[in-house]
């Protein structure tokens, strides 16, 4: 909003855009990535059953949050504030943004996005704001479902590969 860092959050957010046409494929990619850093990166990387986002604590401290995005029928899906209501002509081409003076990319058409998340009234702070979570949930309850699933499986697996 104004080209900085928000002075009351702690961590970064950014979209892991996944090649997936469904949710199932979602999901097994998802679980994939964070199997394929687990096991790469010497970061704690974290991931919970209640939400699917990755969660990796850099050595600076700084936690970086990776969320599930995919495109389906040409339309966006990001946990938990895009469900289908984005077109893929508002995340791509992605453009450059400057952040404290540096530039990195962001969606071609981010005030879309940060309504959908924040609400209409975006551009001014609000500290009474409160996500909606209730919705978020009901909203990707499918891909929530087959998340929960594949993270049971996987605690699982990395149970009996200790034995």
């Amino acid at each position: 909003r104004e080209g900085s860092f928000i002075g009351h959050d702690d961590d970064i957010d950014l979209g892991l855009i996944l090649n997936a046409a469904n949710v199932q494929d979602a999901v097994n990619e998802f679980i994939s990535v964070y199997k394929l850093l687990a096991s790469k990166l010497e970061f704690e990387i974290k991931t919970s059953f209640n939400s699917p986002v990755l969660k990796i604590t850099l050595p600076s401290d700084v936690v970086v949050d990776l969320f599930p995005t995919w495109i389906m029928n040409d339309k966006l899906f990001i946990w938990p504030h895009t469900f289908g209501e984005l077109d893929k002509a508002d995340l791509f081409p992605l453009k450059a943004m400057a952040l404290n003076g540096v530039e990195f990319p962001a969606p071609a058409k981010p005030e879309k996005m940060l309504a959908l998340n924040y609400g209409q009234g975006w551009e001014k702070p609000d500290a009474d704001f409160v996500f909606p979570w209730r919705e978020a949930r009901s909203r990707f309850r499918s891909f929530l479902r087959t998340y929960w699933w594949a993270v049971r499986k996987l605690a699982l697996s990395k149970l009996f590969e200790r034995r």
